[in-house]
């Protein structure tokens, strides 16, 4: 296995149960990254960069999936997120 994707699934999707926020299955995947040495990915309603950094630099994740909020709006995402850590978009 090269990488574990903590998703809550796709098809018929639903948030689980008394999960909310930003990366509301991060903590899952944090606790999936303690016990293995397989890079995780950490998911689950991501949508800003300031988030991504907190949770890649306390090593929660090794990686960070942001969907919903990019494909709601791919230009302004990466305007907000990118451009502040000084990388230019088109």
């Amino acid at each position: 296995m090269d990488l574990i994707d903590v998703s809550s699934g796709i098809g018929g999707w639903r948030r689980p149960e008394g999960k909310s926020g930003q990366g509301y299955l991060v903590a899952d995947a944090a606790h999936l990254k303690a016990h293995t040495s397989v890079p995780v990915m950490g998911v689950g309603g991501i949508e800003t960069g300031e988030f991504i950094d907190e949770i890649l630099n306390s090593a929660q994740v090794d990686f960070a999936a942001v969907g919903r909020a990019i494909l709601q709006d791919p230009e302004s995402w990466s305007r907000k997120n990118l451009e502040t850590d000084g990388l230019e978009c088109p």
